[in-house]
């Protein structure tokens, strides 16, 4: 099985993007004269709308400094199971679960003194600043993500775009939302 992809998404070929797949068949057939690139778009009009432009200042992720119980309400309060931490400005991890304070709790620790870089765990789904909303809706029905990180290439967080916010830009775009 031919496998694409970077170190934080890797899968089979057949479920790449249009993008991806000619960027792709560029590496594989070098024999090939006209570069797949080089055509231009059906429709030049409609162009991708980067995220940036849907990230918001709040909701802020969380801090590592955050407690468990802060943490626990915060997510709650937004109604996701996954939230990004933050070391000041930098992506660090996640928090899993609507309940992470009991979590903390069943296994002895007080979840008031409890800190969250603690618990969080090192596996991170964020987007890129430039990536078009398409891609980021996709990766975060993929992956049941409600809020989603929006990083520049040092991992700096920008800001948080929601699920709902890039479902009602795709749908006033004319994009279909099934």
């Amino acid at each position: 099985m031919l496998l694409w992809g970077t170190p934080r998404y890797v899968c089979p070929v057949s479920k790449v993007s249009e993008k991806a797949r000619s960027v792709l068949w560029l590496m594989v057939d070098t024999h090939r004269k006209e570069s797949p690139m080089a055509k231009k778009n059906e429709n030049p009009s409609r162009k991708a709308t980067a995220v940036k432009k849907l990230a918001s200042q709040k909701p802020r992720p969380l801090q590592e400094k955050s407690t468990l119980q802060e943490a626990g309400e915060t997510m709650r309060s937004l109604q996701a199971e996954r939230f990004p931490v933050a070391a000041g400005d930098k992506l660090v991890g996640t928090v899993e679960g609507k309940y992470p304070e009991r979590a903390a709790a069943a296994h002895g620790h007080d979840p008031q003194t409890t800190l969250v870089r603690g618990s969080m765990l090192k596996k991170m789904y964020y987007c890129f600043e430039d990536q078009s909303l398409e891609e980021v809706r996709e990766m975060m029905r993929r992956h049941h993500l409600f809020h989603m990180p929006v990083v520049d290439k040092d991992l700096r967080i920008i800001g948080i775009v929601a699920l709902c916010d890039v479902e009602d830009e795709n749908v006033q775009k004319g994009g279909a939302s099934s």
